[in-house]
């Protein structure tokens, strides 16, 4: 008897103990938490002297970006981290390399990990038009696009935006105004004609020219201002330069061949006739400088119209915009080379052919010139064309050296170049291909990319983190 209830008592003792194991591992794996989440990403003074103050990332989802407009170079900041998990793959106080976008992983206590891209950027948005017949709005850390708004044509229009909204034309005949954070309709002014300028704002006025009409419109509700008829025979797409109460334009063919008009009333200030004008001017320190295709660059007083000087080459025109920095005038014309005329003198200073140009025999088998360039930007000593030999270059602005090229030099068929703009070392190109690429400015590196369905060959128009909005070099906008 007392065996059998010694056996009974050890078999109930061994269901228990067995029953115990069973039990304890689920609650052992239940105690292993599964959050890994970064709650916070900042650039702070302490980790990084010469800050003013502490910039903190704006966390969505799985990617951060951190709106950066300090003066410390990007490619050695040391962040502050604070995170729920078992690990952090790079943690706090590790000086990294933010010119391309860093990936960090946490790791929870289970061994599950989350990753988040983290974007380190001085711009907040691109606005760029397509063929397609859309506006983009695009994130410029990330490339990702936050809104988009169609139109009735193509769109070979750079935009600008001021007030909230932004303006742009469209190959449908329209000037569209839309609300820059929404990207909803706020008004549009018929023109009846493809309205392939890039509108410039000044103050309450967006200024427009389109079918020898040079237009002021009200920017809230479009109304017109006033209204100018320059008698342009040629269809142009020309775009208005707008500098201490003058509107400057340059006519094909018409009252003048680069006039200023009053900004206020629209009443002709001064014209000036020579030749053949096709694009826009280019005004710095009271001169406006303008080709035309008659083979000049002309350097005017901007009050006056009087003539200080002109370059001549039998070589000099092709419709594009110069472009002033650095002390000279950079300027594209037919044959495939970028001038660097000096701006005080007018003196050349060099020359750069195009690769497309210089290794194509000049035209394609459909009889499309090759090697055409863009109107240029400068900035921060380097020249940024594109080129429809389908490259994207970057020129010492100080040798006329290429310093690096992007793109796959891909002959097409449509002989207008891409437009590059610069923003806080990026620059964005549209491509023929329907792209927009965001490139390291100083070493042509891919940041990223985004695929419109259409061609896009006007340039894009950037807002930065320091509220300057910057535009391609066919802008009347860019000085």
């Amino acid at each position: 008897m007392r065996l059998i209830l010694t056996l009974s008592l050890f078999v109930l003792a061994a269901s228990v103990f067995i029953a115990g194991c069973k039990k304890s591992d689920p609650e052992k794996t239940d105690r292993l938490s599964t959050e890994k989440v970064i709650t916070s990403f900042q650039l702070r003074p302490q980790e990084n002297p010469g800050l003013r103050e502490t910039i903190n990332g704006v966390i969505s989802g799985d990617t951060i970006v951190v709106p950066y407009s300090g003066s410390l170079a990007v490619s050695g900041l040391m962040p502050y981290i604070t995170y729920n998990g078992a690990a952090l793959s790079s943690g706090s106080g590790t000086r990294t390399d933010f010119t391309q976008p860093v990936v960090y992983t946490v790791k929870a206590e289970d061994g599950s990990m989350k990753e988040y891209d983290v974007f380190v950027t001085a711009n907040k948005i691109v606005y760029i038009g397509s063929d397609d017949g859309n506006l983009y709005a695009i994130d410029a850390a990330s490339g990702v696009q936050r809104w988009k708004f169609e139109t009735g044509g193509a769109i070979r229009s750079s935009p600008t935006t001021a007030h909230g909204r932004v303006y742009v034309g469209s190959g449908d005949g329209s000037l569209y105004a839309i609300d820059s954070a929404t990207g909803s309709l706020k008004w549009m002014y018929a023109f009846n004609y493809p309205v392939n300028c890039c509108p410039t704002v000044s103050g309450d006025a967006v200024y427009a020219y389109c079918k020898a009409n040079l237009v002021a419109l009200d920017t809230a509700t479009g109304s017109v201002k006033w209204k100018y008829y320059t008698n342009d025979m040629g269809y142009s797409t020309q775009s208005p330069t707008v500098v201490n109460g003058k509107v400057y334009l340059s006519l094909f063919s018409g009252d003048f061949t680069i006039g200023a008009v009053d900004a206020v009333s629209g009443t002709p200030v001064w014209g000036y006739r020579a030749g053949a004008g096709f694009s826009n001017p280019a005004v710095v320190n009271g001169v406006v400088y303008a080709g035309d295709e008659v083979h000049k660059l002309m350097a005017l007083d901007a009050a006056t119209g009087a003539m200080k000087w002109q370059y001549s080459d039998r070589n000099l025109n092709g419709g594009t915009s110069p472009t002033v920095g650095a002390g000279k005038i950079f300027m594209p014309i037919s044959d495939g080379t970028i001038y660097a005329i000096d701006s005080v003198a007018g003196t050349i200073q060099w020359k750069c052919v195009s690769i497309g140009y210089s290794g194509v025999g000049f035209q394609d088998a459909t009889g499309i010139t090759v090697g055409l360039w863009s109107s240029p930007m400068y900035a921060n000593g380097l020249v940024f064309c594109g080129n429809n030999d389908g490259l994207n270059y970057a020129i010492n602005a100080a040798t006329g050296a290429v310093e690096w090229k992007y793109g796959e030099g891909v002959i097409t068929r449509n002989s207008i170049a891409t437009q590059a703009t610069v923003a806080n070392d990026v620059v964005y190109f549209g491509t023929t291909s329907g792209q927009v690429v965001a490139l390291d400015a100083m070493s042509g590196k891919m940041k990223w990319e985004f695929q419109t369905k259409g061609g896009v060959f006007s340039g894009a128009c950037v807002i930065g983190n320091d509220g300057l909005v910057r535009h391609p070099g066919t802008s009347g906008d860019t000085q």
